[in-house]
């Protein structure tokens, strides 16, 4: 961030958002009594520090065993062994808001405009992540896809705005980035508004694999969206609009090496218990690690479509979920997913018979739900037909 800090405009967001800039930077705290309880300036459980969230002076802190005091800021420096203006920084990348006279906020479209100009890294994205170079392309033309020194980064917004990127800091290891302090909202392609379904992913590269692979990003019918891990569940709160069909798409992990959890299965789980709605599990092949694993190896449109026909319905009163998710037996029947196209062999189409009920005259003329043309001259008897 550049320009002059507008020292009272910080002020008076950290009087109006104390309990909220409490909640994110010492998050291991307690509410009591108006106050926010710390152990130290460190941030640890306890009592012995308490930071005013009501009132004309909430903002400021105490210590009690101490003689230490003062605005946030200077306690979230201290805690992070960080200059005034640095922890200045750190709140705005948290809030996605900007303090700065004649100040700018982060600049998504310099990356986006950088890996615009890299023809070569979309070519090596597509070809390692099996991703059509057509979808990379719209990836970017819809600023979904940059370069954050010269790393691949994806948008993350607040308020419509994008405050930081999500970048990938070190490939070989899989380690990804946000800003310090930065909430890890989730990423979306598509409309919620116009989407009728909503596919989730806990990966990036999952979410895009999905998007690409069943040509989602060419209609208005389906969104998409990925959660950037599995403990982020919790930022899925809210976000999808009531009336659509949810399909959650966990990796096959394996368990954790020290503690013995299985990644997916706590995804699918946070996923079940945020949405409080019935959703459907739809499982990747077990032979591979994950969803985009599977697309890699050649998975055809036709086969995740197939997928998601065999979903299992989770409502949202389940407990255990594991990696293959059982039917729910449930008075209410969901909806079955919809099928937007299908591909039928020569001999599948020739030996084809319309469900009875359907034909309703002539060698398929007539077909109940289809759209047919009845013309003719004048006086013909059109209308009596």
């Amino acid at each position: 961030m550049i320009g002059r800090i507008d020292w009272q405009k910080l002020s008076d967001f950290e009087r109006e958002r104390a309990e909220d800039i409490c909640v994110l930077f010492f998050s291991r705290g307690k509410k009591e009594n108006g106050e926010w309880k710390i152990g130290d300036i460190s941030g640890k459980a306890g009592d012995s520090l308490g930071i005013q969230l009501t009132g004309p002076n909430a903002g400021l802190w105490h210590e009690r065993a101490g003689s230490g005091g003062g605005r946030l800021r200077k306690l979230i420096a201290q805690s992070r062994n960080l200059s005034d203006e640095a922890a200045v920084d750190e709140i705005e990348r948290a809030f996605g808001v900007s303090f700065r006279i004649n100040g700018s906020s982060f600049d998504w479209m310099a990356c986006i405009n950088a890996m615009a100009a890299s023809t070569s890294q979309l070519r090596e994205i597509a070809e390692w992540r099996g991703y059509s170079r057509e979808f990379c392309a719209w990836l970017v033309a819809n600023k979904l896809l940059g370069l954050f020194k010269g790393k691949i980064a994806f948008p993350v917004y607040q308020n419509g705005i994008v405050v930081c990127p999500h970048w990938l800091q070190d490939r070989p290891n899989k380690v990804w980035k946000f800003f310090t302090g930065m909430p890890a909202s989730p990423l979306l392609l598509g409309d919620l508004e116009t989407a009728t379904d909503v596919h989730l992913h806990e990966s990036t590269w999952d979410g895009l694999a999905f998007h690409e692979r069943t040509e989602a990003y060419k209609c208005k019918e389906v969104c998409t969206i990925i959660t950037r891990g599995a403990d982020h569940t919790a930022k899925l709160r809210g976000l999808i609009p009531a009336g659509k069909r949810i399909y959650a798409w966990p990796q096959n992990d394996q368990p954790n090496e020290k503690s013995g959890k299985i990644p997916s299965e706590t995804w699918l789980n946070g996923v079940r218990a945020v949405l409080g709605v019935l959703f459907f599990h739809v499982q990747t092949p077990k032979e591979f690690a994950d969803l985009n694993d599977w697309t890699r190896s050649g998975a055809t449109k036709n086969q995740l479509l197939d997928a998601i026909d065999a979903a299992s319905p989770i409502e949202p009163q389940e407990c255990e979920i594991g990696p293959a998710a059982r039917p729910i037996e449930s008075e209410v029947v969901p909806e079955p997913p919809r099928i937007y196209l299908e591909f039928l062999k020569p001999s599948e189409i020739k030996a084809y018979q319309p469900p009875k009920g359907h034909l309703l005259a002539g060698d398929n003329h007539i077909v109940r739900g289809s759209v047919f043309v009845l013309a003719g001259p004048p006086g013909v008897g059109k209308s009596r037909g």
